[in-house]
């Protein structure tokens, strides 16, 4: 699927600057293609391309050379501007084809942080009370790390909630977590693996304006950070579902929970979909299309999806898809766009299965400490 607006034979004069592209109303897209008049020779060599989203614009892809065709492949918006930059050429350059695409949603690409957020580096972090230093890897391509207890950066930043990102380590320890100088959070960063780019710390929803956020190294093993990513979109906030995975009774509904978080200014609303899995519609839940209105100040709202009776295993487990698409008024899709819902008979649960094990293993014997036991399903142990 495409959706095409040629510019003919624009041509710019000197070599470097930018033009704004309508699409005429907004369009879903994840790549964006350009091309030049290959007949005049490739001439340029560096370009940007940003998306307006939520009245600002977003970085969305980069390169050098066009040539005949070149995708630039992002992760999924939703705008009807793009705005081209030529950042340098060998001479005036001449593009005769601006075009956005979207892929199918099996090869959709994202780094987990939502469109609209705006970034904030590391680098423009205030450092203090110890060394950091400084990487060229991370979220958007640095880092930086201290081993010094009690070493801090702080970053400035504009809006109602803001999300840490860290690089995770089995070598990494603590961090203390600040917003406007009051501690919130003890954040640990240990990890079985390391792991760049992680959402390791959310605030709580914050009230609009200027706020600080301190990272600080708690105990003096290593900790890293990427940056932070602030959420500043007068109030509109962000749309997400309160979990990634729900697992259902087969026949009964999905109880799906929408929430708005980081802002409930203004009515706003969005689309909730279902797509297949595992199992597919009319065999396994009913199709679901629906656009979730909220009102001003409306935090939460709950979404039955049903699910069908149907015929198999008893240990047959089937899954779909439900998604959130196309929020309006300023507002945000969030970390959690998609949730899986997971039907099954109701002794598959998750709940049940935790009760038969209790239940199997439910012998139990009290004894004095240093008594020699058989072997026995469960033991609590009491000093006299």
């Amino acid at each position: 699927m495409g959706m095409k607006r040629p510019v003919g034979l624009l041509q710019m004069m000197p070599k470097t600057g930018s033009f704004v592209l309508d699409l005429g109303k907004e369009q879903h897209f994840d790549v964006v293609e350009l091309k030049e008049t290959i007949e005049k020779g490739q001439r340029i060599s560096g370009f940007t391309i940003d998306v307006a989203v939520n009245g600002q614009w977003v970085p969305y892809g980069a390169g050098s050379t066009v040539g005949y065709r070149r995708l630039i492949k992002g992760q999924p918006v939703d705008s009807r501007y793009i705005r081209v930059s030529i950042t340098d050429a060998q001479a005036t350059p001449i593009l005769n084809g601006v075009s956005v695409y979207k892929t199918p949603a099996s090869i959709e690409e994202t780094d987990g942080y939502p469109l609209g957020l705006t970034y904030h580096s590391d680098r423009t972090a205030e450092r203090a009370n110890g060394q950091w230093n400084e990487e060229g890897e991370g979220v958007r391509g640095t880092s930086m790390w201290t081993k010094e207890k009690g070493a801090s950066v702080t970053y400035q930043f504009e809006g109602t909630k803001a999300y840490v990102v860290a690089t995770v380590d089995p070598g990494h320890g603590e961090m203390d977590v600040y917003v406007d100088g009051q501690k919130l959070a003890t954040v640990n960063t240990q990890s079985p693996s390391r792991k760049r780019s992680q959402k390791v710390y959310e605030t709580p929803d914050l009230a609009a304006g200027s706020h600080t956020l301190t990272l600080v190294n708690s105990k003096g093993d290593a900790i890293a950070t990427e940056g932070i990513y602030a959420l500043n979109n007068q109030e509109k906030g962000l749309f997400e579902f309160a979990q990634p995975t729900l697992a259902v009774k087969k026949g009964d509904p999905a109880q799906i929970l929408v929430k708005r978080k980081g802002g409930s200014k203004g009515s706003a609303s969005l689309k909730l979909i279902t797509e297949p899995g595992t199992g597919v519609h009319g065999k396994v839940y009913k199709d679901t299309n629906v656009t979730l209105e909220f009102a001003d100040g409306e935090t939460e709202k709950t979404v039955q999806v049903p699910t069908l009776d149907f015929a198999g295993k008893a240990t047959d487990v089937y899954d779909f898809k439900v998604k959130l698409l196309h929020p309006d008024q300023g507002s945000l899709v969030g970390f959690i766009p998609e949730l899986t819902v997971q039907v099954m008979n109701e002794d598959q649960l998750p709940e049940k299965s935790q009760k038969k094990w209790m239940t199997k293993n439910r012998k139990c014997m009290i004894v004095k400490a240093g008594q020699k036991l058989s072997s026995l399903h469960c033991l609590i142990e009491i000093t006299v």
